[in-house]
């Protein structure tokens, strides 16, 4: 395994590239035959290294030698939940490493680091997961995330340029009711879970964000503002309030809530209540 292949000097390149034809192996300093070594290479590298064919800093030889079977690993920003599997591994390994209770999160910490672009990836991941740890809590809200994923993805380090995705637009007067979307609305008020309904069709690309937005505003006028409640509208277990609090954030899809409970109306055996008192 060769680790930063990207980084090998000129003369390095070449030395590579005649192994890689021929397979000859002879230490330095030796005056024996040298030996032939049959291995499977394996290289990694954080640059576009066809690009630096371009720019003459790779050679183009070694380049096609090595780019046989490429496995693109895209940044942890883009790999929705595998933020939190892998946050609550690491969690859960620092935890014994020091002998300490692994702490759970409120759903307001889990947006925001969801939210959290994650410029070290998975290596800045694991660090703030021992950070956490050591906090000794045994339920971690916001005021526990470290600083810099507290002030917001657009400000997360010096010389990154990385600006989040515009949300769409919250304002249920401005989202077109689509047939995807009241087909899928359907489907739940028949009694299929969100999960099941949407989530297959959102990443087909099939069920847009602005789908998704009007979904979740006509959930939340039935929850009555209440994002509880609208676990039980979407036919949802309890226990399913982070991983949909987090899939809203990851898709910045998550409603305020004023408006909604401004709206709401007195349920039935309310009103029945004022009548009889007024009685």
């Amino acid at each position: 395994f060769l680790d930063e292949v990207g980084e090998m000097s000129q003369r390095m390149q070449a030395v590579l590239l005649r192994f890689m034809e021929t397979g000859e192996v002879q230490q330095v300093g030796a005056h024996s035959a040298a030996t032939y070594a049959a291995v499977r290479l394996i290289a990694a590298t954080n640059r576009e290294l066809y690009a630096q064919v371009a720019a003459g800093a790779f050679r183009a030889d070694l380049y096609y030698r090595l780019n046989v079977i490429l496995i693109r690993v895209p940044p942890l920003r883009d790999r929705g939940d595998d933020v939190m599997l892998l946050l609550q591994h690491y969690l859960n390994q620092a935890a014994q490493l020091h002998g300490l209770h692994c702490p759970g999160l409120t759903p307001d910490a889990v947006a925001l680091l969801m939210a959290y672009p994650w410029p070290g990836n998975v290596r800045e991941l694991r660090n703030i997961a021992e950070r956490l740890v050591l906090k000794e809590s045994n339920a971690l809200t916001t005021a526990d995330v470290p600083t810099e994923i507290r002030r917001g993805p657009a400000r997360f380090a010096a010389g990154h340029t990385y600006q989040p995705e515009a949300p769409p637009s919250a304002s249920p007067a401005s989202n077109v009711v689509t047939e995807r979307m009241e087909q899928a609305w359907q489907r739940i008020r028949s009694g299929e879970d969100f999960w099941t309904v949407v989530q297959p069709a959102f990443k087909a690309r099939e069920f847009t964000r602005s789908d998704l937005v009007s979904l979740i505003d006509r959930g939340l006028h039935e929850a009555g503002g209440s994002y509880r409640e609208l676990l039980k509208v979407f036919h949802l277990p309890s226990e399913e309030c982070k991983r949909f609090h987090s899939f809203l954030y990851q898709q910045q899809c998550n409603l305020p809530v004023s408006q909604y409970r401004q709206q709401r109306r007195p349920r039935a055996s309310d009103e029945s209540k004022g009548d009889q008192k007024a009685s």
